[in-house]
């Protein structure tokens, strides 16, 4: 994936890192003892090169961070099966909660399994004790820390570990 140097698309479903732009109507901004969480990616699946299997049936995943390091859970996950049913947060929710700095993506397929990439699909690098490797979905990597997200049936396990 790249990040920056690309024009912010007008589409509220485009991939974003630090963005969270769409939810259900019904969906409020998560909140986790009493803070709210921060956007970690909104990731438009139709937009990636390859769909690893663990994403079949996802149109739309979004992830949401916890600030605190100690954190359990440290964040929260939302797959949607469909964009129709999804609606654009308002800028209150939007800024709900601060987090990296809101950068569109671009999806590039990459050669090799690069230790400093955010990725989708392939393996974790390097493995992370606590990841369940043959469910791996994607990583990614912020400056002091590093995400990984794994998918077993309908269970979302996101993990933290800081670099």
């Amino acid at each position: 994936m790249a990040l920056g140097g690309i024009r912010p698309p007008r589409d509220p479903f485009a991939s974003w890192m630090g963005r969270v732009r769409v939810g259900r109507s019904d969906e409020s901004w998560p909140v986790l003892a009493g803070l709210p969480l921060r956007a970690l990616a909104q990731i438009n699946t139709v937009e990636l090169p390859e769909r690893p299997n663990a994403l079949r049936g996802v149109a739309l995943l979004v992830l949401f961070a916890d600030s605190r390091p100690d954190a359990d859970p440290p964040g929260l996950v939302r797959a949607y099966a469909s964009l129709a049913d999804l609606v654009p947060l308002s800028s209150d929710q939007a800024l709900a909660a601060e987090g990296l700095e809101p950068t569109p993506i671009s999806w590039e397929p990459i050669e090799s399994d690069d230790h400093a990439v955010s990725k989708v699909g392939g393996f974790a690098q390097p493995p992370l004790d606590g990841a369940d490797a043959g469910s791996f979905v994607l990583q990614i990597r912020e400056a002091s820390q590093r995400w990984l997200l794994s998918r077993t049936n309908e269970e979302w396990q996101l993990v933290r570990a800081l670099r």
